[in-house]
Parts: C-alpha cells; sequence; structure tokens
C-alpha cells in the first residue's frame, strides 16, 4: 500500500516593529514607540510560499518507507531602525526514513534509519534607511547553507515490561557568505565538522498504566544563519556551536479508572558555548557564546477527565494544569572584567503555570478556557533588571459540525488577556541602555472559520 500526500501554504504578513522601550518610557506610555522607529518606518513584511509531497510506502508487513520533500521561497523585506533589508531566501530539503518493525515471542522490535538534508540559497542586501525608504547601498551577500543529519534509532519491547532505546545522529553544515559589495569579491565559509549525538532511553512499566523512564542524551546546537549574520551585515565568524549534555527522568500514567492522566520531568542539562543575545548602543542585533550554564527542572502535565460520554449533550469536560519549574544558571561565564558565573540566566521564567477548561458537546460545540502566569524574568546577564510576572486568562468558543451541501464549517471566536493586563512579552535580552521592554496586546479579539 502507498498513501501520497501533497501539501502547499502560503501567506503574505505586515506589521510595525516600534522598537523596545527603556522602563521608563513603558511605564509612560507602552503603546509608544521609539521616535527614530517612527522616523524610520520601522516593519516587517514577509511573503512565503511552500510545496512539499510525502510518500508513505510499506514493502511487507516488517519494512515501512516515508519519504518528504519540499521547496519554498520566502520574500523578506525590514525596513529597520539602523538599515534597511532586503532578503530572497529559496531553499529546498527532504527526509526519508526506513523502518523495520517486528514481534516475536511477545517481544517488540522496531529499527528507524535515515537521512535528512537542507540547502539554500539567500541573498540579502542591506541599504541606509532614509525615512522609511531604500538610501545607499550597505552590503550585499550571497549566503549558502547546507545541512545533513544521518539518524539511527533501535527501539526494544520485552514483555516483561522493560523498553530499551538507543540512537545517534551524525550531523555537518556549513554556511559560504559571499560578499558582493566587495572588490575583488570576498567569499567566507564556516564548516561544522561532523559531530555524534547519542541518545540512550529505559523504560519500565511499573503497572498496567504506569511507566518510569530515564535517559541520557548528547547534542549540539550550531549557529543559525541569523545568528552568525549581525544586523549590520558584518559576520561572526568565532560563533560556536552549543554543546549539551542532558540527563532525564520521569513517571507518566494513568489512575482512578483512567480518568487522572499524569507525565512528570525532571531534568539536569549542563551546555557548553551557550549562544546568547547582544544589542549595542547602536541597535545592532549579535550573538556570543556565554560559557557554561547549569539548567535544572521540572515539568509536570495533569488532566482529569470531568466526562467522557461521547452520546451525550456534555460529551467531553475536562480540566488539565502544566507546570515548569527551571532553575537556570550560568556555571562559568566571564566577560571582559565582568564575571556572571552563578547568575541566573536572562530570558528564561522560573516558573510558569498553565492551566485549562475544556468543553464540546455532541452537536459540535465547544470552548477553551486559558490561564496563564508566568514569574518575573531577568533581562540582563547581570541580573540588575526584571521583566515582571504576569497573569492571563483567554476564551476561545465555537461550532464544529455546521453542514451547507457539502461542506462542514467550523466558527470560532475568542478574546485574549481578559484581565487587560499590562506586560511585557518578547524582551530584547541584553539590549543596551535598558531597552529591553516589548509591551504586549491589551484586551484583544478574534474570530474565524474554517471549511
Amino acid at each position: 500500500p502507498v498513501a501520497v500526500f501533497f501539501f502547499a501554504s502560503c501567506y503574505d504578513l505586515f506589521y510595525q516593529t516600534p522598537g523596545a522601550l527603556t522602563k521608563t518610557e513603558y511605564d509612560a506610555n507602552p503603546k509608544q514607540a521609539r521616535p527614530t522607529a517612527e522616523e524610520k518606518k520601522a516593519s516587517i513584511y514577509q511573503k512565503n510560499f511552500t510545496v512539499g509531497l510525502s510518500n508513505d510506502y510499506h514493502f511487507n508487513s516488517n519494512w515501512q518507507n516515508i519519504t518528504a520533500v519540499y521547496g519554498g521561497y520566502t520574500d523578506f523585506t525590514n525596513p529597520g531602525i539602523r538599515v534597511y533589508e532586503k532578503r530572497k531566501e529559496p531553499h529546498f530539503g527532504g527526509r526519508s526514513v526506513f523502518q523495520y518493525r517486528k514481534e516475536s515471542g511477545g517481544n517488540k522490535y522496531q529499527l528507524n534509519a535515515g537521512l535528512e538534508a537542507q540547502k539554500g540559497f539567500f541573498n540579502t542586501k542591506n541599504y541606509s534607511n532614509k525615512s522609511g525608504a531604500v538610501d545607499t547601498l550597505q552590503s550585499d551577500d550571497d549566503i549558502n547553507t547546507w545541512l545533513y543529519t544521518l539518524f539511527v534509532q533501535s527501539d526494544i519491547t520485552i514483555k516483561n515490561g522493560w523498553t530499551l532505546i538507543a540512537g545517534a545522529s551524525l550531523n555537518k553544515s556549513s554556511v559560504t557568505f559571499t560578499r558582493l559589495s566587495k572588490r575583488p569579491v570576498i567569499d567566507q565559509e564556516i564548516t561544522y565538522k561532523n559531530k555524534i549525538a547519542p541518545r540512550i532511553a529505559i523504560l519500565k512499566k511499573l503497572s498496567s498504566t504506569i511507566s518510569t523512564y530515564i535517559s541520557a542524551a548528547r547534542g549540539f546546537s550550531n549557529p543559525t544563519t541569523a545568528e552568525l549574520l549581525r544586523s549590520n551585515g558584518t559576520l561572526g565568524t568565532s560563533l560556536q556551536p552549543g554543546d549539551g549534555l542532558d540527563y532525564e527522568f520521569g513517571v507518566r500514567g494513568t489512575v482512578c479508572n483512567n480518568k487522572l492522566r499524569f507525565d512528570i520531568n525532571t531534568f539536569s542539562f549542563q551546555l557548553k558555548n551557550t549562544i546568547v543575545q547582544r544589542i549595542d548602543t547602536a541597535g545592532v542585533f549579535f550573538f556570543t557564546n556565554a560559557g557554561a550554564t547549569k539548567q535544572r527542572g521540572v515539568e509536570a502535565n495533569v488532566i482529569y477527565q470531568i466526562i467522557d460520554q461521547p452520546t451525550s449533550f456534555v460529551s467531553n469536560l475536562r480540566t488539565w494544569i502544566s507546570y515548569t519549574y527551571h532553575d537556570f544558571h550560568y556555571k562559568d561565564f566571564k566577560q571582559v572584567n565582568n564575571d556572571f558565573s552563578g547568575k541566573q540566566l536572562p530570558g528564561v521564567a522560573p516558573q510558569t503555570i498553565v492551566a485549562g477548561l475544556d468543553f464540546s458537546s455532541v452537536r459540535g460545540w465547544y470552548s477553551n478556557i486559558t490561564y496563564t502566569y508566568s514569574d518575573a524574568i531577568q533581562l540582563n546577564d547581570a541580573n540588575t533588571d526584571k521583566a515582571g510576572s504576569y497573569n492571563l486568562l483567554g476564551l476561545r468558543a465555537g461550532c464544529k459540525k455546521i453542514n451547507i451541501a457539502k461542506l462542514q464549517l467550523e466558527i470560532f471566536g475568542g478574546v485574549d488577556n481578559i484581565f487587560n493586563t499590562k506586560y511585557s512579552l518578547g524582551n530584547d535580552i541584553n539590549a543596551a541602555v535598558g531597552r529591553y521592554y516589548n509591551a504586549a496586546p491589551s484586551i484583544n479579539y478574534y474570530a474565524g472559520i474554517s471549511v
């Protein structure tokens, strides 16, 4: 049997970028923009078109292959506070996975192996921004990116309740920058050599509904093109991949006649060469490696099914809560004369809570109530400035079963930030002169239809 899927998406976005505010500006009027943002007509224009094809082929009862390929094009224009950027991004890629499954003597065996590759041919031009219009050309770069990953994973489930998982991936990437605006033309190539990322995990069923697991994995994160290329057009060739070692332990399962589901996970993550953001006094965004960080935490999710009656008017009613605790600190990070060792990692909330109540009826009506709490977060490496904590409440309601002729429609609407909370989101971490704050929307509404 063969299953073939075709997918396509396109979008055309425009939004203004008023620029981050200082605390004084944010407290006085969070709706204001930086004066230079209005003068430069700072905004984002972004168009994208992506198409792809996925094929699922079963050779026999044991062997299967899933292959997907895609191609895309992005047109990005950004009249910014400092420069006017124009970027063209054609890109394509694919992934092919072979899977082998077998059962024998009550044991289950599964092997996955495959390849993923991506290629991009980008061009980016930076101009002087003269009152929101293109002015003098500052830089013209062709950027060619190449990434591939080979991976394999084996899963063995033994009938006495043990599951063993072992896998690894081999990764390589390279980026070539060609500066066309200089004579002679300058090529700079950055290659991140093959690295093996192994992972091993063990799961044990404690009962028919409860399991516990432990895992260890080593991984890394290569700098992205956006992190390598500073917003003023210069290249950060010294940026290195982040390299981490992660240990996890968790328990998951169901109790109370399967009405209560839970998943609790604890982790300890040691990261070297952490990639962090900087913004200088001229508004130039750039990234740098920040020594070692120690990241520990707990993540928990609990769901309680109050009603589960598919044929009743109230067919489903459940409540749920997710909780995270993140103790993220610099382990060893010194920058010039500043020692940030032991400081809290900026941009990460120590605690967050997301909870909700979901309702649906046999006639297609539904509603979702969602509550969010976030702790205050540090805004710089020195931990001298914080963005405050906040509470949010949202509501969405709609109907899924509206049939007109051969069409099935869903209509929906909702409201976000019902409390009309004032808070900053997407903060500019480590921004010069304290320009951290990006005011989030106050109470707002939306509606839509799905065909």
